[in-house]
């Protein structure tokens, strides 16, 4: 196993929380100091690049806790081993952030989970959390669209996955995609450019011949390959199952006194793979910034966009009191479509049917009372 040189990492990220990240180098993959469960660190690994998105996740959501990173680089991919072999692999990894007295393990590659979770969490005696693609996600934000999962050959054959997806399979259309490629790209640390995006076009074709509306990427190097999916095709949504993963590790953690409250100044990382090769803690380090800088600027936006929605929400509140512009019909209508009461956009299909009115003649009425209401707040915006 290599581990890090002894000198400080250069990188300082920092948080939205106005906190900073320091990610350190270790010599050794050696011994936690501390040997309090609370301030243990938290074990992640994966066969390779991929998990560093999820650990990107994680210290967003815990940055009060210690992380170590275990790539299995020597063995990647595990998509294309033997469920034996991927399940040996996990658990010489689990063995190996045990030495380093984690507190908690999370296995960052779907292949992984589908092979050994549950065998992982009979032997070892504290939490393990897997990963699982994201298909509630992808179903509950569009019910009518048909849905691709983007996995390894072995996390779509595997019954934890067909279980998962006979869940939803009677009400919606759910196509399977084995994608060995992009896990090279990803592996090579190329996420964007005329070869990402020829590997994307080969291997994902014409979604919209498909009817393919949302993209669910169950493979965690598929991630840092979200933003060239979205240039490639933009008419479709893209999600992953890594804030849930953080999420549930967070309550899982919380629930049994696990979680560290103490307010630290900046977030240690451990990054260590079976490679010798010493490319490979380079390419873990750039891919670490690559992901937290994107986090950073997707809650940055977020945060910009939900103080406009917030705002618009108040001019309309506004207009439907005080305009004499607006018809109580109109007025009416504008309530049910932005949900004054909920701040929750509403269908005009769901409008019609709870007014008792044909779809069509909400449309047009509600053209209308939008045109309407955009100029009368346009200005106070």
């Amino acid at each position: 196993m290599r581990g890090l040189g002894f000198r400080p990492f250069f990188l300082i990220i920092p948080l939205i929380r106005n906190k900073m990240i320091c990610i350190i180098d270790y010599s050794q993959a050696g011994e936690c100091m501390n040997t309090d469960n609370i301030t243990r660190p938290i074990g992640v690994f994966d066969s390779g690049m991929g998990g560093i998105s999820v650990l990107a996740e994680l210290m967003e959501w815990m940055p009060n806790e210690r992380f170590v990173y275990f790539g299995d680089t020597k063995n990647a991919p595990y998509g294309v081993l033997s469920k034996k072999e991927v399940r040996d692999l996990a658990f010489e990894a689990c063995e190996y952030l045990l030495e380093k007295k984690v507190k908690a393990i999370v296995v960052a590659c779907n292949t992984a989970t589908s092979a050994a979770i549950s065998e992982l969490r009979k032997k070892f005696p504290i939490p393990i959390v897997g990963m699982e693609p994201a298909l509630k996600v992808a179903v509950d934000s569009d019910p009518d669209g048909a849905v691709l999962v983007m996995a390894t050959q072995m996390t779509l054959k595997e019954k934890k996955f067909h279980d998962l997806m006979e869940c939803f399979s009677e009400e919606h259309r759910i196509e399977k995609l084995p994608a060995p490629g992009l896990v090279d790209l990803v592996e090579r640390g190329v996420l964007d450019g005329s070869e990402a995006e020829e590997e994307l076009r080969a291997c994902l074709g014409n979604l919209t011949e498909k009817g393919i509306s949302t993209i669910v990427l169950g493979c965690t190097h598929f991630v840092f390959l979200d933003e060239a999916i979205k240039k490639a095709y933009s008419n479709v949504s893209v999600v992953d199952g890594n804030k849930g993963t953080a999420r549930h590790l967070m309550n899982l953690l919380m629930g049994r006194g696990l979680l560290n409250r103490e307010t630290l100044d900046e977030t240690d990382v451990d990054l260590c793979s079976s490679s010798e090769d010493p490319e490979t803690i380079e390419l873990f380090k750039r891919l670490l910034k690559n992901r937290i800088e994107k986090i950073m600027n997707m809650r940055k936006k977020m945060e910009t966009e939900k103080e406009l929605e917030k705002r618009i929400i108040e001019e309309i509140r506004l207009a439907i009191r005080e305009s004499k512009k607006l018809s109580e019909v109109e007025k009416r209508l504008i309530s049910y479509r932005y949900g004054i009461q909920r701040d929750k956009i509403t269908e005009n299909g769901k409008i019609a049917r709870k007014l008792n009115m044909p779809k069509a003649k909400i449309e047009i009425l509600m053209e209308k009372a939008e045109r309407k209401l955009f100029n009368i707040i346009k200005d106070r915006i």
